[in-house]
């Protein structure tokens, strides 16, 4: 990115864009209090082994969401800058994909990045901040195009189903070699 150059959009999955988040981060903390609660009402004190397990799960729970919190997209009018948890980057140019548009399940929506010559494939969840907007700007810049995932449980597996179907109609359509007898 040039210094001049000014992004139109950045984004990041926060707890507003994606409340669903709260249902585990709460779960572990409540399952301690009803641990105690019940050691402490019942005199049962053996259920006190629970709040181990319980806290590491909320411990685990907790430092991934904080890591998911760090998913960063910033739009610019040639290209799309991602930057997945701090650990890996990623800078994909409008005019290098192959496909692109919104996947759709009867669960959630994702927008999709596919560069055929790299195989590279990109997914935004509907987790991010300005979704609608990421999607619009999408949809202006590519041959957007819009899939109902169905059976297929990820992007990557219809595109793999698509391409499995593909070769094989190209197969059907080439002649049988000759055979000598």
């Amino acid at each position: 990115m040039s210094a001049n150059e000014a992004a139109l959009l950045q984004s990041r999955i926060t707890l507003r864009s994606n409340p669903r988040a709260l249902v585990p981060l709460l779960l572990p903390p409540s399952l301690i209090v009803v641990l105690v609660a019940i050691a402490l009402l019942a005199e049962a004190w053996p259920v006190l082994i629970g709040v181990a397990p319980a806290g590491l799960i909320g411990y685990r729970v907790l430092r991934y969401l904080l890591k998911q919190s760090r998913n960063r997209l910033t739009l610019f009018d040639d290209r799309i800058e991602l930057d997945f948890m701090g650990e890996e980057q990623a800078v994909v140019r409008w005019t290098e994909l192959t496909r692109a548009g919104l996947a759709t399940t009867a669960r959630r929506r994702s927008i999709f990045l596919y560069r055929a010559d790299q195989d590279q494939l990109v997914e935004l969840s509907d987790e991010f901040e300005s979704f609608e907007a990421i999607l619009s700007a999408v949809r202006a810049r590519t041959d957007f195009e819009e899939l109902d995932l169905g059976g297929h449980r990820s992007v990557a597996d219809l595109l793999r189903a698509e391409a499995a179907a593909e070769a094989a109609a190209e197969e059907a359509d080439e002649p049988a070699p000759d055979r000598e007898i």
